[in-house]
């Protein structure tokens, strides 16, 4: 129950519980490879998150264990992002840096123009990158 809130909570803040706009800024070109698939995950984010899409986040960018663990004390994952959804009110993520270790990558992702940033971590899951964490600043 505690990771499930938590989970959230780290969702709340990837899209930008504390900022003040609502813009979707894309910082995939300036990668190439899996480091742009990985951008453009974070990228779908800040898009789903704007449009409330809560099933396209838990079925295009949360990893099956996530979803698995957002499922989990009689809840469902798209109502958790539902929840972080209305608590958001900034949606722009840029990607400053992606770091690929075989199945498994982080990015070091900035909320905002000037905001925090965070170390979303992903994992390689039927062919396409998947959002596992939205972690650690």
């Amino acid at each position: 129950m505690v990771a499930r809130i938590l989970t959230v909570v780290l969702v709340a803040a990837a899209l930008g519980v504390a900022g003040c706009t609502s813009s979707t800024g894309s910082t995939s070109g300036q990668f190439s490879g899996a480091q742009a698939d990985i951008a453009q995950v974070v990228s779908d984010l800040a898009k789903d998150g704007k449009r409330k899409d809560a099933q396209k986040i838990c079925s295009d960018i949360l990893a099956r264990a996530l979803v698995d663990k957002l499922n989990q004390a009689g809840t469902s994952c798209g109502q958790e992002m539902d929840k972080a959804i209305a608590d958001a009110d900034d949606f722009d993520l840029s990607v400053q840096k992606v770091t690929i270790d075989g199945s498994s990558a982080t990015a070091v992702v900035r909320r905002g123009k000037d905001g925090p940033t965070a170390t979303f971590r992903f994992v390689r899951e039927g062919g396409k990158w998947k959002a596992t964490d939205f972690g650690t600043t």
